[in-house]
C-alpha cells in the first residue's frame, strides 16, 4: 500500500468514546465498504465522506480542509517525505508555534491506488491502533492527532530527527547494537502484548531521537495489523474488539496476512540484528549474507540470539517478551550501555 516516511501513533487526554460501525454500507455485501465504481465522484464521496472519523470519537471531523489549515501552516523547506498518496510535511500550529510532522493521506488517490477493501481495513487499524488499542510508548512515534476531511487525512505527528537508523547504523558498536536493539523489541513487545503487529519493520520506518542516535522511534504503522490472539494487555478495561471491529474486518486482516501472523515481526527484527552486527544493508532478493561478516568485537551470545532468530522453527513459538529474557540482555550489560563489552 502507499507510504510515507512516518508512521502514526496517538494519545489524547479526551476520554474515547467509540462508535459501533453498523457494517451496512450501500452494496457492500455487509461489510460497510462501498464498490470502488462509487466510492469518488468529480472529487468528492458518494454518501458519507467520513472513513474515521464518525467511527473513532477522538478524529476530529472537519468540514473543509481551509479548517486545517487555519490551524496548522507549513515551514520552509518542510517536505519530509512522500508515497504514492501521502506526503509529509513539516508544519507549524498557529496558536502554539509547535513544529509537527504531518502526514497528509489523499483520500481519492488512495481509493484509487488501493481499491481493495483490505487497504481501507489497514487505514482504519493505523488510526484505531494508537487511539483505541495501546498506550503511549516512548520508543513509538507520538501522534497529536488525528483530522479528516472529506478529501483528506492528516496525522499530526511529533517532529523527530530528518533520518532513520539506516542513516547511523554502520558506526555502531556490539554493546551500541544490544542497547538500541532491546529498545527496539521493548517497542514491538508493547505492540505485540496489545495484539498489534507492526508488519513493516525495517531500519527506513526507525527514526532516532535528534539527540541519541542509540533511542530508536518506531513509525509508518501503514501496514499493522490487530490480532485477538495475540491480547494479553489492553489500554482499557473496557476495551472490546468486537466493538471497534467489524466481523469482515478482523476476517480480511485474518485472511491477508496468513503467513507471518504466528512469527509476527520477528524475521523481519533478525533481518535488523544482522544488518546491525555487520554494518551491512540487507539487499532486496539476495540471501548471501554469508559473505558479509560480523564486525569483530561481536559478542557470541549476540550470535546466538541471532541464530535463534533466524530459525523458522524455534521462533514459531516464541515471543517478543521471551527474546528479551535471552542473555545477550544481561541487567548489567544493559546498564553500562555503549561504554560495555558487546
Amino acid at each position: 500500500m502507499a507510504s510515507s516516511r512516518y508512521g502514526s501513533s496517538s494519545h489524547s487526554s479526551k476520554k474515547s468514546k467509540r462508535r459501533k460501525f453498523s457494517g451496512s454500507g450501500s452494496g457492500s455485501g455487509g461489510h460497510g465498504y462501498e464498490p470502488r465504481d462509487q466510492t469518488a465522484v468529480s472529487g468528492t464521496f458518494v454518501g458519507n465522506p467520513y472513513l474515521l472519523a464518525d467511527r473513532l470519537s477522538e478524529v476530529y471531523k472537519l468540514v473543509d480542509d481551509h479548517q486545517f489549515f487555519d490551524m496548522y501552516e507549513e515551514e520552509t523547506n518542510s517536505r519530509l517525505g512522500q508515497g504514492n498518496c501521502a506526503v509529509v510535511n513539516k508544519l507549524k500550529n498557529t496558536k502554539t508555534g509547535e513544529v509537527h510532522a504531518v502526514k497528509k493521506i489523499i483520500k481519492n488517490e488512495f481509493w484509487e491506488e488501493c481499491p481493495m477493501p483490505i487497504y481501507k481495513v489497514n487505514l482504519f487499524c493505523e488510526a484505531a491502533c494508537f487511539l483505541e488499542i495501546i498506550p503511549k510508548h516512548e520508543n513509538i512515534v507520538n501522534l497529536v492527532r488525528i483530522y479528516e476531511s472529506p478529501n483528506h487525512l492528516y496525522y499530526v505527528m511529533e517532529c523527530l530527527a530528518p533520518f532513520t537508523l539506516k542513516d547511523v547504523f554502520k558506526s555502531f558498536t556490539c554493546a551500541e547494537t544490544r542497547t538500541c536493539f532491546y529498545r527496539i523489541l521493548q517497542a514491538i513487545d508493547h505492540l505485540h502484548q496489545h495484539g498489534i503487529i507492526h508488519g513493516d519493520m525495517k531500519l527506513e520506518n526507525i527514526c532516532v531521537k535528534k539527540e541519541d542516535n542509540l533511542f530508536p522511534i518506531l513509525i509508518d504503522f501503514g501496514n499493522c495489523r490487530f490480532d485477538p490472539s495475540m491480547v494479553r494487555k489492553t489500554k482499557s478495561p473496557a476495551f472490546n474488539y468486537n466493538e471497534l471491529f467489524t466481523p469482515f474486518e478482523l476476517k480480511e486482516l485474518r485472511e491477508f496476512f496468513p503467513k507471518t501472523d504466528k512469527v509476527g515481526d520477528v524475521p523481519q527484527l533478525a533481518n535488523i540484528l544482522r544488518m546491525l552486527l555487520t554494518g551491512q544493508p540487507h539487499l532486496k532478493n539476495s540471501d548471501n549474507w554469508e559473505h558479509y561478516p560480523m564486525k569483530p568485537e561481536t559478542s557470541p551470545d549476540a550470535l546466538a540470539l541471532l541464530e535463534f532468530m533466524e530459525d523458522s522453527k524455534l521462533i514459531q513459538n516464541t515471543t517478543v517478551e521471551q527474546l528479551m529474557q535471552h542473555c545477550w540482555f544481561d541487567p548489567e550489560r544493559l546498564a553500562g550501555g555503549s561504554s560495555s563489552s558487546g
